[in-house]
């Protein structure tokens, strides 16, 4: 069985720590929470389970994948330093903008980027993050863009196939 579970649980902790300081679905988020740890017992293992997991995660690191990720390499991690920059960017940009601003969903961001700078192999799942949050922030940005070149001869400009190059290139 895999550890890969407790990534889910961290995610249900994040957004019952949201819905609970904001009171709305505070019970049904807690609820999901219990549910979701009480059911990882339900295995072949058991406890043991989770007392393997816990020696596991303390155990030192010399597999490349588990070492932190060089912020200024040219490698293969070039895509994900430059999503990096951009989701930044776009949080940045596209904030005043944005009325939708969801605190999990910028926490499961800043998470995720976190987890992938301290071990490499967490870069995909912060990819799949910022595919999954950043689109209100740069809907904000463009907006923020949109505004500012008002009645200038940059108005026509697409901007959407612009941004979706730049996206394309660092995936």
């Amino acid at each position: 069985i895999h550890g890969g579970f407790l990534s889910g649980i961290g995610g249900i902790v994040l957004y019952t720590a949201a819905a609970a300081r904001s009171r709305r679905m505070a019970p049904v988020m807690l609820m999901t929470l219990v549910s979701s740890v009480f059911a990882t017992f339900i295995n072949p293992y058991g406890i043991k389970l989770w007392q393997h997991l816990i020696q596991a995660l303390t155990l030192p690191r010399d597999i490349i994948e588990w070492l932190p990720m060089p912020l200024w390499d040219l490698d293969a991690f070039t895509g994900f330093r430059l999503l990096l920059l951009l989701a930044l960017v776009m949080v940045a940009a596209g904030w005043r903008e944005n009325r939708d601003r969801s605190l999990p969903s910028l926490a499961v961001l800043a998470v995720t980027a976190c987890l992938a700078v301290r071990y490499r192999r967490h870069a995909p799942f912060f990819g799949l993050a910022a595919a999954a949050f950043l689109g209100p922030y740069l809907d904000g940005a463009i907006c923020r863009i949109r505004k500012s070149v008002s009645g200038r001869r940059l108005k026509n400009i697409r901007i959407m196939p612009i941004v979706f190059a730049i996206y394309v290139m660092i995936a």
